[in-house]
């Protein structure tokens, strides 16, 4: 009778131990999959800024945006390209700085800024005459409520603001 009662201990022991492995297994891989989610999500959000500098055509102005809307599904992030053009007939500096309006400023759940600085400033930039470089604004929703939100770029050459353009962004539910 003892060793039945032991068999029986043991029996319990590795069926706790097996659902143990296999609830941990799966956890593993739903949090795998979770961040290859988000790896991809960013992934492709930048591919698409790329994508869109990459189709802007002639450029005249100093400061253009590839788009002066988005539409953002609530927790999702896009990217917007942003060009500056030195129309000066001699080299100058260029810096840009992103603001945020007044409610999306109440909204911490909603970012604006640029990629490669992952700031509201970008690095300062020297352009020779007529020279061109392409920027990507990072848009980037964690859960914000359902309305529309406004980013302002600054384009400041030499320290001084010389234009500034308005990225409108509606936040709707997924």
């Amino acid at each position: 009778m003892q060793k039945r009662g032991a068999i029986e201990l043991s029996m319990t022991t590795i069926i706790v131990i097996v659902l143990g492995v296999t609830l941990l297994i799966l956890g593993l891989a739903f949090l795998q999959t979770t961040f290859k989610k988000v790896g991809m999500l960013t992934e492709r959000t930048f591919e698409e800024g790329e994508a869109a500098l990459q189709n802007l055509g002639t450029i005249t102005e100093p400061l253009t945006l590839t788009s002066s809307r988005v539409t953002l599904a609530q927790g999702a992030s896009k990217a917007i390209g942003v060009v500056v053009l030195n129309k000066e007939s001699a080299q100058a500096t260029y810096s840009l700085q992103v603001t945020k309006g007044a409610k999306t400023q109440a909204n911490p759940q909603l970012d604006c800024y640029f990629a490669d600085t992952e700031s509201a400033t970008s690095n300062p930039l020297t352009l020779a005459s007529g020279a061109r470089e392409d920027f990507v604004l990072a848009v980037i929703d964690s859960g914000s409520d359902l309305g529309t939100y406004a980013c302002t770029v600054l384009l400041f050459q030499d320290s001084a603001q010389i234009a500034s353009e308005s990225l409108l962004i509606q936040v709707e539910s997924d």
